[in-house]
């Protein structure tokens, strides 16, 4: 199963300001909030960090999205970090996401840059980080699609945050 796992010691806080998060938390942030977010799908452990680009819609409108789609989305995240931690080392894996390419839906229509990573809800996995990927149509990019979902186990969020923070503490990389 994916998500928080109470029993489950890499989804235990770090710092006093990291807790497994909920969709309470999520519609706590503002445009304009730094948030670092920890994940874990099997075994990797990733974490990412960046700036809240609006305000989280309203409960009405998360329970209308959830009544029509599988999936609820929250926020949009601009991203600026991403670490895998893997193989007792960080890597940074910032750069496919700096490197994904300006889209155009049909010819002679201007370019449009890449989506931003976002927050997302699902009711069975709870907070989702999601990572935006192209879908091509012969050689250009037509769209992004949400496909990438990681489930989020640990949150730090405010004015400034310091992503180090939600290294778990058992964790030997440099």
């Amino acid at each position: 199963m994916i998500g928080n796992q109470p029993d489950d010691d890499r989804d235990q806080c770090t710092r006093n300001q990291t807790h497994p998060v909920t969709l309470e938390d999520v519609l706590a942030l503002e445009e304009g909030d730094a948030i670092a977010v920890r994940t874990v799908i099997e075994e990797r452990v990733e974490i990412f960090a960046g700036r809240v680009e609006a305000d989280p819609p309203s409960l009405t409108a998360i329970e209308n999205d959830l009544d029509e789609y599988s999936c609820a989305y929250l926020l949009p995240v601009d991203t600026n970090l991403w670490w895998m931690l893997e193989d007792d080392q960080i890597h940074d894996k910032y750069h496919e996401l700096d490197e994904l390419p300006p889209y155009r839906k049909a010819v002679g229509e201007p370019l449009t840059e890449p989506p931003s990573c976002s927050l997302d809800y699902r009711e069975e996995e709870g907070v989702l980080f999601t990572l935006p990927s192209p879908v091509y149509n012969s050689r250009r990019v037509h769209h992004y699609a949400r496909d990438w979902e990681y489930p989020v186990v640990a949150l730090e969020s405010g004015s400034l945050v310091e992503p180090e923070n939600l290294i778990p503490g058992d964790y030997d990389g440099q």
